[in-house]
C-alpha cells in the first residue's frame, strides 16, 4: 500500500504538499492538487479517512436511466441498494453523470477526493470513458449490466438475459408463432448484445428461421417502434419481442394505428415488467427483472469488494409474466371463392300471377280471379324495379282471398291463361333482373 511519502518521492514534492493535495487544501494550485490525486490513485493509495469506520460513503453513478419516480426503471434498483446500505450504516450519494463529466473527471480520482469507499454504476454504455478506466481501477465497483474482465475490484450484477429472451421465444413458439421479430434496444450496450445473441440462439433451438428483416437495434424508448414496426408487419411477423417495456408500449400503439389488433393479429412481449406494463391496453406479457432485489444484491456485492472479497458475476433469474398481449397464432382466414352454379338463361320470362300450392312437386295453378297484373318492363331489371314489382303483386295478393300467394315466372313455352294473357307481356332479359328467390322457385 503506497504512503504519502511514496507519492511525494514520485512527484518530487514535500510530504506536506501531498497531504494538502489529498485533503483539498486551498493553498496549492488546482493543477498540483490534480497531479497529487492522479498519482495517489495510480500508486494505489487509500486515504486515512476512507479507512476510518466513521467514513462509510458509497456512490451510485447513474447515466442514461430515469430513477426518480416509482414508474421508472431505475427507481427500485436505487431504492433497493439504499435500503440495504442504510441497514448497515452506509451513507449513499446518487450522482447523475454524463459523457462530458466522465471526460472532465477521472473515476478513481473523483472517488478518492470525495472520500467514497466504493460505487455502483448503473446505465453505462460500453464506449463510455469510465468503462475504459475501470479496467485498471483499484476502487471497489459494481456494474449493472456491464462486465470488466480480469479486475478483482470490479463485479457484475444483472438478470440472465439469455434465459429471459429464451423464455419469451419459447412462450410464443408454444402459442404457434413462427415469424417472431425482435426489436432490440441500443447499440454499444452489453445487455443489448446479450439479448441479440440470445434471440438468435433461441430461434435456432426452436427450429425457427431467422429473418434479418425481423431483427433490428433501436433505442430503449417507445418512439423507436414507429421506425421499425412497419417493416416487421410488411415481412409477415406474427409476434414481436421488445428490448424493454417502453419499446413494447410503442409497438402496441403503432400496430393499432396500422389496423392490427393486439393480440388477435400480432402478439407483443416486453422486458423488465415496469409498473406501466400491467396498465397498458392490452396488459403486457413481459419478462420480469426483480429490480429491487438487483439493487439489494448490488450492495451486498459492493460491501464484499470493500472487504476484499473478490466477486465476479452475479445473475438473478428472469421470470415470464403472462398477460393479455399474447395469444395463440391463428392463420389468416382464406376466403374460398365458390364457383357459381351455371344457370340456364330462359328465352322468355313471364310475370304470371299467384298460385295456391307451395309444394315443389305440384304444377303451379294460375288464379283466374286475380286482376291488376301489370306487364314486365325494362325498369323491372334493377333492384328498385324488382321491389316495385313485388309490391304490385303483394297488393294483388292482399286483395285476394287465396293464400298463400307467390309470384311466378314462366319460361318459354308456358302460356298464361287467356283471361290474363292480355295483361302480360313477354320480356327477354336476364335471370338476375327479377327477384332471385322467386326465380329460384322455377330452377
Amino acid at each position: 500500500m503506497a504512503t504519502i511519502k511514496d507519492i511525494a518521492n514520485r512527484l518530487g514534492v514535500s510530504v506536506s504538499t501531498v497531504s494538502k493535495g489529498l485533503n483539498g487544501a486551498s493553498d496549492i494550485s488546482d493543477e498540483l492538487r490534480q497531479m497529487v490525486l492522479d498519482t495517489a490513485v495510480e500508486m494505489g493509495y487509500a486515504t486515512k479517512r476512507s479507512k476510518k469506520v466513521e467514513n462509510r460513503k458509497l456512490a451510485i453513478f447513474i447515466e442514461n436511466m430515469d430513477y426518480e419516480a416509482a414508474t421508472q426503471f431505475g427507481y427500485e434498483i436505487v431504492l433497493g441498494f439504499k435500503q440495504n446500505a442504510f441497514r448497515h450504516n452506509w451513507d449513499v450519494t446518487v450522482i447523475p453523470v454524463t459523457p462530458a463529466f466522465q471526460l472532465a473527471e477521472k473515476y478513481d480520482t473523483y472517488m478518492l477526493k470525495n472520500g467514497f469507499c466504493g460505487a455502483f454504476l448503473v446505465g453505462f454504455a460500453l464506449h463510455d470513458e469510465w468503462m475504459k478506466q475501470l479496467e485498471q481501477t483499484t476502487m471497489p465497483t459494481v456494474l449493472f449490466d456491464n462486465y470488466i474482465k480480469k479486475n478483482p475490484n470490479v463485479a457484475y450484477i444483472g438478470t440472465d438475459n439469455y434465459e429471459g429472451i429464451d423464455a419469451a421465444v419459447d412462450h410464443l413458439y408454444t402459442l404457434g408463432h413462427k415469424k417472431i421479430a425482435f426489436l432490440n434496444g441500443s447499440l454499444h450496450s452489453m445487455v443489448s448484445e446479450q439479448r441479440q445473441e440470445a434471440y438468435y440462439n433461441s430461434m435456432k433451438a426452436h427450429g425457427l428461421e431467422i429473418n434479418e428483416d425481423l431483427t433490428v437495434y433501436g433505442y430503449y424508448v417507445a418512439d423507436s417502434a414507429k421506425y421499425h414496426v412497419p417493416t416487421f408487419l410488411g415481412a409477415g411477423a406474427t409476434a414481436i419481442i421488445c428490448g424493454n417495456d417502453l419499446i413494447a408500449s410503442g409497438v402496441i400503439t403503432e400496430c393499432k394505428l396500422r389496423g392490427f389488433r393486439v393480440p388477435e393479429d400480432i402478439s407483443v412481449v416486453g422486458f423488465d415488467d415496469i409498473p406501466i406494463s400491467s396498465m397498458l391496453e392490452p396488459p403486457l406479457t413481459t419478462i420480469r427483472q426483480e429490480r429491487s432485489e438487483l439493487g439489494k444484491c448490488a450492495y451486498v456485492i459492493l460491501n464484499s469488494l470493500v472487504h476484499h472479497i473478490p466477486i465476479c458475476r452475479t445473475q438473478l433469474r428472469a421470470t415470464l409474466i403472462e398477460r393479455e398481449s399474447t395469444a395463440r397464432y391463428q392463420a389468416p382466414v382464406q376466403k374460398k371463392i365458390r364457383s357459381q352454379k351455371k344457370i340456364r338463361r330462359p328465352q322468355n320470362l313471364w310475370a304470371g300471377g299467384f298460385f295456391l300450392s307451395q309444394h315443389k312437386n305440384k304444377k303451379p295453378q294460375m288464379l283466374n280471379e286475380l286482376q291488376h297484373l301489370r306487364p314486365l318492363n325494362a325498369g323491372d331489371r334493377n333492384r328498385t324495379g324488382t321491389v316495385s314489382l313485388q309490391q304490385d303483386f303483394k297488393s294483388c295478393a292482399s286483395a285476394s282471398s287465396a293464400t298463400p300467394a307467390y309470384m311466378i315466372m314462366g319460361r318459354g313455352g308456358f302460356e298464361p291463361p287467356k283471361q290474363v294473357a292480355a295483361d302480360l307481356q313477354s320480356v327477354p332479359f336476364g335471370h338476375s333482373g327479377i327477384c332471385p328467390f322467386l326465380s329460384a322457385q322455377m330452377s
